[in-house]
């Protein structure tokens, strides 16, 4: 089984040309049942211009793979828990409007820095527990730019600590 690019278009004049992109599943097993996880192939409809099918089967799962965590990303939302006694609509509405904030922070840091959600976590917690130590003037006198600069020194230093505990430095 090899890969594939179909060029289709709809029988409505309108409709667009577009390629199916077919790929074969490496890990398919035909003694088990087939489901969501074992399909023969993944096919991905694109109008993505290419030259060769070879690099184009290639690089397409791993554009679609990105693509589906905005998707996934909208469904989230509605897995948002707001954990308050309020029933005041504003205070509620503030905690699902911050989580949502603070969702897309992490994936916006995950594509320039390597992070997880509890290194966030700790780095927020981290500068609320300066902040209270300190007073409010130091929440007023931080930006984004200098937040951002701490968790990524963090995270450097926690990767390079976990590379001397594996013994790879």
């Amino acid at each position: 089984m090899v890969p594939g690019v179909v060029k289709y278009k709809f029988k409505d004049e309108s409709s667009p040309e577009f390629y199916l992109v077919i790929v074969p599943n490496k890990n398919y097993n035909p003694l088990k049942r087939e489901g969501k996880d074992n399909k023969k192939f993944f096919v991905f409809a694109t109008n993505i211009k290419f030259n060769s099918v070879k690099e184009f089967t290639k690089r397409i799962p791993k554009e679609y793979r990105k693509r589906w965590n905005i998707e996934t990303g909208y469904r989230m939302k509605k897995v948002f828990e707001i954990r308050t006694c309020s029933k005041s609509f504003v205070a509620r509405s503030s905690f699902f409007i911050l989580q949502c904030i603070m969702h897309n922070c992490l994936n916006v840091l995950k594509q320039v820095v390597s992070i997880t959600a509890y290194t966030l976590k700790s780095a927020i917690c981290k500068g609320l527990r300066d902040s209270l130590y300190a007073g409010s003037g130091f929440i007023n006198n931080q930006s984004i730019f200098e937040f951002y600069n701490r968790v990524k020194y963090y995270n450097e230093d926690r990767e390079l600590e976990l590379r001397r505990c594996l013994g790879l430095v």
